[in-house]
């Protein structure tokens, strides 16, 4: 969802005084409801006609924050043709771990939908995001281009992503990617993600977290070859039951219909061993 100011259609001294203004917003790094008026008083005046999306983006405004860079990519002057300036409303999130569970993601950004399956070329995904529990969590290596990382695309409301870099501890643990290139059936997307600042090849997830991981492929019919690359790796039992963050990833997991997460990872309550995956 954007505000675009087309530079096809109008005189380019109201161009240019929309982009000034965006990037005096950008200046602060947000995009509030104040700017927000001024910015559609500037498009009544220069003949932009306030269509239902406009109207409809300004009825459920939520106060979002866009960051400079957001904006900066959507203002900056270079020979590139660009149809229109846009302040972004919604980003677009590549998810390839836990997040990949629409119920994790949802518990954390309500506005969360889902796009589209997407890959990482030249990317694998591993375990060796040193968390704060000793364990390892989920992120991307550069790999030969023959590699591939499966995962889903959301959309998600602005206004959640501060949010999202919490859950992320952006600048701790993981480094926020703003211009992630991830290919679509549709074509490439230029998405957001996020990587780990340092890797530990050592490390191992814990079971109900790597549960997570393979549930989320499963429920966007990932192919079976690749859950099958997931559920081939190592894992350990997490040594704390009644650790907080297994309790939100077991109840994320009972809400996508999982009682028992062992299951997802290839042992039956029993020990058996037993098959699932997406198709």
């Amino acid at each position: 969802m954007a505000f675009c100011v087309d530079r096809r259609k109008y005189p380019p001294s109201f161009v240019y005084k929309s982009r000034q203004l965006l990037r005096s917003c950008a200046s602060t790094g947000k995009f509030n409801i104040v700017n927000l008026v001024h910015f559609g008083v500037a498009c009544w005046r220069g003949g932009l006609c306030l269509n239902d999306t406009l109207i409809r983006c300004t009825a459920s405004f939520r106060n979002p924050k866009t960051s400079a860079s957001d904006i900066a990519r959507c203002t900056r002057d270079d020979n590139e043709p660009r149809a229109s300036y846009a302040v972004l409303m919604t980003f677009k999130y590549f998810a390839y771990g836990s997040n990949m569970l629409s119920t994790r993601l949802l518990a954390r950004c309500k506005s969360a939908e889902r796009l589209c399956v997407a890959q990482a070329r030249g990317f694998r995904v591993e375990f060796s995001k040193k968390s704060k529990d000793g364990s390892g969590k989920a992120t991307l290596a550069r790999a030969a281009s023959a590699h591939c990382t499966e995962g889903v695309l959301f959309e998600i409301d602005i206004s959640e992503r501060d949010a999202l870099d919490r859950f992320e501890e952006v600048g701790i643990g993981y480094d926020r990617i703003d211009d992630f290139r991830v290919e679509t059936d549709a074509g490439p997307v230029v998405a957001t993600t996020y990587m780990a600042k340092t890797n530990v090849r050592s490390l191992r997830p814990y079971d109900w977290y790597l549960a997570l991981v393979i549930a989320g492929a499963v429920e966007h019919s990932i192919c079976n070859s690749y859950v099958e690359i997931l559920r081939a790796n190592d894992y350990v039992p997490d040594p704390v039951q009644d650790r907080l963050t297994r309790g939100a990833g077991v109840i994320a997991l009972q809400a996508a219909g999982y009682p028992d997460f062992r299951a997802l990872l290839g042992v039956s309550t029993s020990g058996a061993a037993i098959l699932t995956g997406g198709s």
